[in-house]
């Protein structure tokens, strides 16, 4: 799929499918594929395995590599495959050329590890990871990886820089963005369990957005965007009320909950979650019945 396609494609629910592990730590590849050849089935409009959701900075390259290879091998050609890529610029680099290889329809750049970079240095380590592909990529602007308006520009020199998902929750820069760049970019709403930010970023321009409740409840998410887009505030609210902003209260409770309480609700639902890794919490005993009644509720 070439970069335009992938980006003409990315308009709607994109799934984020969490990486399985056994109960020993080890990549559950089997229950990955099995996830991802239910998650292709929902609605979504795109897969992005191995980014934030996935525990992509848990994983070592061979554990990487295969985790792509079983993604991209179980979706075919029938949605657009983005992954994600990160830590130092060398790294990430070598990562980047290996999903390529494997056959990724794109890439989302995750900020680099520990430190916080100006904006010249992020673009500077954005281009090259994309002048080592020729793949789709997608910037993250999140945490230690914020982007200005010039660092973006810098960047589309790159016919392949696509997108833009903004995680930071900065509605001002991220409309000033989309009113400079356009159409050049395919803007997205990447905010943790972004239904709770969704009707301000469509309203900014965004055409979808990455749903980690997708993992368990695709229906909820896709019928989520469905109101959204038809101006349904009604249902809006009531899906908020029901199911996300619960789901968010337990999400906040601790630190890395994002990410639990999805492992959490895949198993509740009978599909391969596993443990965290470390340094990750499990959702303690409490939290997982809360999460089990909230979702035995939903309709």
């Amino acid at each position: 799929m070439s970069p335009q396609e992938l980006k003409s494609k990315l308009r709607g629910v994109i799934g984020f499918p969490a990486t399985p592990f056994h109960a020993d730590m080890s990549l559950n590849a089997e229950g990955l594929r099995q996830n991802v050849a239910w998650m292709k089935t929902t609605g979504v409009c795109a897969i992005a395995p191995v980014c934030g959701t996935g525990e992509f900075f848990s994983l070592n390259l061979d554990e990487y590599v295969e985790a792509v290879e079983t993604v991209v091998e179980e979706v075919g050609r029938s949605l657009p495959v983005f992954v994600g890529v990160g830590h130092g610029s060398k790294m990430a680099v070598e990562w980047a050329q290996a999903a390529e290889e494997l056959g990724a329809d794109g890439l989302l750049v995750l900020p680099p590890y520990l430190i916080t970079p100006e904006p010249e240095g992020l673009a500077n380590y954005a281009s090259q990871i994309a002048g080592a592909v020729e793949i789709g990529i997608l910037l993250y602007h999140r945490g230690t990886a914020l982007y200005s308006e010039r660092a973006v520009e810098k960047l589309l020199v790159f016919e392949h820089v696509v997108g833009f998902k903004d995680g930071q929750g900065d509605l001002d820069h991220f409309s000033m963005l989309r009113r400079r760049f356009g159409d050049r970019l395919v803007w997205l709403n990447g905010m943790p369990t972004a239904e709770m930010t969704a009707p301000s970023y469509f309203a900014a321009g965004a055409a979808g957005y990455t749903s980690a409740i997708s993992n368990f409840l695709p229906g909820a998410s896709l019928e989520f965007f469905r109101a959204c887009q038809a101006g349904d505030s009604k249902r809006v609210w009531e899906i908020t009320d029901r199911l996300v902003k619960p789901i968010c209260d337990i999400r906040n409770r601790k630190k890395g909950y994002n990410i639990s309480f999805v492992k959490a609700g895949l198993e509740i639902v009978g599909r391969a979650g596993g443990p965290v890794r470390p340094p990750l919490l499990n959702l303690d005993p409490q939290s997982r019945e809360d999460l089990r009644r909230i979702l035995a509720a939903w309709p």
